[in-house]
């Protein structure tokens, strides 16, 4: 008989892209499993995170959120609602919820943005910037028209924040608006007109700003820039160079490891030099923006229709860590690898590293034969004997997405194993096969190695 392995040298090379073309390791249709976790599970098939109901406390949709570092202060985190309510979520495992304030006065959308700056908290609304304390105390809802006398900022564009060489930047269509601590100004840099920002960065000690040509109030055409400023180091109002992007409109960019990646077309790209590089295709028309991405270790996550995504750098991997349908508007990652994620209808999740989500569902790559053969046996190599609740589903279809074989494992019927072996198969003969495992329990065991043993229909036809 012939053996077919599925282990780490499959886990580590990530999903697929589609069903028929087997770029990754394993299958297109897997959701939440996790393949690359750090320490002792590398190489393992291990199960998404489970999704923690951390809502009590929530009183509107948390668009946006930011880490608080500030003079005297504990590290904790700052969020601002769709109602203006004003947040803030501890930084411990926990992720306490307090609602600090309530701004109701400004519009807040996807749009907007909360940064911490100088020891003081910024809430960019549709119009306007709104200020406060760390603690949400001394709020001031029109502090950009009103206290600093500036222009209303542009509704329906991104309003992101960021800080640069010690100055506030704020994205408003083709210019970045700023304030240092004494001056606030309008348009520190200005773009050439019908053109608008996506998304700002700090990537080797400059602003690479991405935008697109603008079409309408709702839409941008292909015509997609990166401009990058020198910005107040030394000051400039002109931008220093233009890279043009041969891809649609960029939802947004994120620095790993000193790389500077981007959302565009479905596809996550790498920029190299002054070139696009495709990376992978993500399955998704709906792009990331820069509140739906984290990074830890070399792993970057993003938001899509399907959860939250990884794409690890160090073995040019996707994953899909935490499945939901719910639409994320925002996470963050704390300490010890914790994500926090809010969705709509005012809800807060916690997702830690040593959760185990249930039905999480793993696909092998398609595996075509080369002549119809019968399978013989099916076995699976766990990381640990199993425990008390373990319970997994596997199966094997075949070139009609037939199901051809299926068996549950449970603690209950086969106990303590560290090995699974099943040689009883129905004599069916296939072209093609995909092995599926289902897990039903948080507590189930990694998967070390998966083993498929099978041989040809004509060996046994001729006995």
């Amino acid at each position: 008989m012939q053996r077919i392995t599925i282990s780490k040298n499959n886990f580590l090379k990530g999903r697929s892209t589609f069903k028929d073309v087997t770029d990754g390791g394993y299958g297109v249709n897997t959701t939440g499993v996790e393949t690359s976790r750090y320490l002792s599970n590398l190489g393992r098939l291990v199960q998404g995170r489970l999704l923690d109901d951390l809502s009590d406390n929530v009183a509107d949709n948390i668009l946006a959120s930011t880490q608080a570092n500030y003079s005297g202060g504990a590290l904790r985190y700052l969020a601002i609602g769709d109602a203006g309510k004003i947040y803030q979520i501890a930084a411990a495992l926990s992720l306490t919820t307090t609602v600090l304030a309530t701004e109701s006065n400004n519009t807040y959308d996807t749009n907007s943005d909360v940064l911490v700056y100088k020891d003081k908290a910024y809430y960019t609304a549709t119009t306007d910037i709104a200020q406060s304390s760390i603690t949400g105390t001394s709020l001031d809802h029109d502090w950009w028209t009103n206290t600093k006398s500036k222009s209303a900022l542009t509704a329906g564009v991104k309003h992101k924040m960021i800080t640069f060489f010690d100055t506030m930047y704020i994205t408003n269509g083709n210019v970045l608006a700023s304030w240092n601590g004494a001056t606030a100004v309008d348009a520190a840099l200005t773009l050439p007109e019908n053109w608008v920002i996506t998304d700002v960065v700090i990537f080797q000690n400059q602003l690479y700003i991405s935008a697109s040509y603008y079409v309408d109030d709702t839409t941008y055409n292909t015509d997609t820039k990166i401009f990058v400023w020198d910005g107040a180091n030394p000051a400039s109002t002109t931008w220093q160079q233009e890279i043009d992007i041969d891809t649609a409109t960029i939802g947004s960019m994120r620095v790993v490891n000193q790389n500077l990646y981007f959302f565009a077309a479905r596809s996550l790209y790498l920029l190299v030099g002054y070139q696009a590089k495709l990376v992978k295709n993500i399955g998704t028309s709906t792009m990331p923006n820069w509140k739906q991405l984290g990074v830890y270790g070399s792993t970057l996550y993003f938001a899509t229709s399907t959860g939250i995504h990884g794409y690890d750098t160090r073995f040019d991997a996707l994953s899909n860590p935490i499945y939901t349908t719910d639409t994320i508007n925002n996470f963050f990652i704390g300490l010890n690898d914790t994500f926090a994620i809010a969705t709509p209808t005012n809800k807060l999740y916690r997702a830690t590293s040593n959760s185990g989500v249930t039905n999480s569902i793993f696909y092998s790559n398609v595996i075509d034969f080369n002549q119809p053969v019968f399978i013989r046996r099916v076995e699976i190599l766990f990381a640990d004997a199993l425990v008390s609740g373990a319970d997994y589903d596997i199966s094997i279809l075949d070139e009609k997405d037939t199901v051809v074989y299926t068996e549950d494992i449970t603690y209950a019927d086969d106990g303590a194993i560290v090995k699974f072996s099943d040689n009883k198969m129905k004599a069916v003969s296939v072209d093609s096969m995909e092995f599926k495992l289902v897990n039903n329990n948080g507590a189930n065991s990694p998967i070390v190695a998966i083993h498929i043993y099978y041989e040809s229909t004509s060996r046994r036809e001729s006995k």
